[in-house]
C-alpha cells in the first residue's frame, strides 16, 4: 500500500469513528505503526492552566493525572510551540521554534523522567477553534 493510501485509510478511520474512544484507538494503532510509544491529542484553550475539551492520550497515567491540577500544563512548551508553528516538529527542536525558559526546560526534564523523552508533534489549526496537537 502506498503512503498516500495509508494516509487516506487513516483519515477515513478517524472520520468514521463513532466516538472519541474509537478515535483514540485509531490514533494508538497509527502511533504504533510509526514505532512511537505514546500519542496525545490535546486542545489548549487561551487560559494558561486549561486544556480544551478534546483530550485523547495514552501517556502514562501518573503524568496526565497531575498536569492540569498541578498547573504544569501552563509550562508545556510543546503546546506553546504548536501556537507558533504550522509544520510538524520534534521535541528536541523546540528551541528552534521558541525560546525555552527555565520552567519549560524543567517541564521537559519531568516529561523525560515520566517516560516521554522525545516526541513528534503535528500542530492542528482549525479556523475559529482553539489549536490542537497530535
Amino acid at each position: 500500500m502506498s503512503s498516500f493510501q495509508d494516509v487516506q485509510t487513516f483519515v477515513r478511520a478517524v472520520r468514521t469513528a463513532p466516538s472519541l474512544t474509537d478515535i483514540g484507538l485509531v490514533l494508538k494503532d497509527a502511533t504504533r505503526a510509526f514505532q512511537f510509544d505514546h500519542f496525545a491529542l490535546a486542545q489548549r484553550i487561551n487560559a494558561p492552566n486549561r486544556l480544551g475539551p478534546v483530550r485523547l492520550t495514552d501517556f502514562p497515567d501518573h503524568w496526565v493525572d497531575n498536569l492540569v491540577p498541578s498547573g504544569r500544563v501552563a509550562d508545556d512548551p510543546v503546546l506553546l510551540a504548536c501556537e507558533r508553528s504550522v509544520t510538524p516538529f520534534t521535541w528536541s527542536r523546540l528551541d528552534s521554534i521558541m525560546p525555552l525558559s527555565s520552567r519549560h526546560k524543567a517541564y521537559m526534564t519531568q516529561a523525560r523522567a515520566a517516560g516521554l523523552a522525545e516526541g513528534y508533534t503535528v500542530p492542528i489549526h482549525v479556523p475559529g477553534q482553539a489549536s490542537s496537537a497530535s
